[in-house]
């Protein structure tokens, strides 16, 4: 259903591949980086109801379809919550729809799909459209760079290009007794700050730097 989509709102599914981007940094830049994901570029970016327009390869296919699993569950429960809105319209305005619709059954593919029933979904007997459903921009930009909660920091993936940096920062630290210190002290680096350096980059990282001779690191 291509939808028209007032100033200020997001459809749905916009939404959640919004919200998988930032909350699941690190898993999409994966797929998006390797050669398998290059196959099948377009469903990164597609409507989560939407078939695929090509072959995917199944591991991408599986590992996409958990992360956007994941997502569409955090915002159902986050919009049960009241922690989120979603709206939809009528000839007099926005109406937002009730909390306690997200932990119902009814709710089930309404997000993927942008489509909700206000008055129910039809039947053999009735027949009724749906309405595209939104969710408030400014609300959902808020939501996922809010720190706090169980909202995520939209900090982005470490390009391959700033991998030598991180190594030569490394290196300045061998002195500090831990990896863990390390790895606490590269994340707040300025240069380093919007990045995420997840603990398989630090890894990557320490190979390309091991400890000087005589150094003894603790436990960490």
């Amino acid at each position: 259903m291509n939808a028209f989509c007032p100033s200020g709102y997001t459809l749905a599914p916009q939404a959640i591949i919004t919200a998988r981007r930032a909350w699941f940094a690190e898993r999409m830049a994966a797929l998006e980086a390797s050669d398998a994901e290059n196959a099948g570029a377009a469903t990164l970016a597609q409507a989560p109801s939407r078939p695929p327009q090509r072959r995917v390869p199944d591991a991408v296919r599986r590992e996409l379809v958990d992360i956007t699993t994941q997502t569409v569950h955090r915002l159902r429960d986050l919009l049960h919550r009241g922690r989120l809105k979603a709206y939809y319209f009528r000839a007099d305005g926005p109406y937002r729809v009730r909390a306690a619709f997200w932990a119902t059954p009814s709710a089930d593919d309404v997000l993927e799909t942008g489509r909700y029933w206000p008055l129910g979904r039809p039947t053999a007997q009735l027949s009724r459209r749906p309405s595209p459903l939104f969710l408030r921009q400014t609300e959902l930009d808020a939501l996922l760079t809010d720190t706090g909660g169980d909202a995520v920091a939209k900090k982005r993936p470490l390009p391959a290009a700033k991998m030598p940096d991180l190594v030569a920062a490394l290196r300045e630290m061998d002195r500090l007794s831990t990896r863990k210190d390390q790895h606490r002290a590269l994340s707040e680096l300025p240069q380093f700050q919007q990045y995420r350096i997840t603990d398989r980059i630090f890894r990557e990282a320490t190979k390309l730097a091991p400890r000087s001779p005589g150094v003894k690191p603790r436990r960490g």
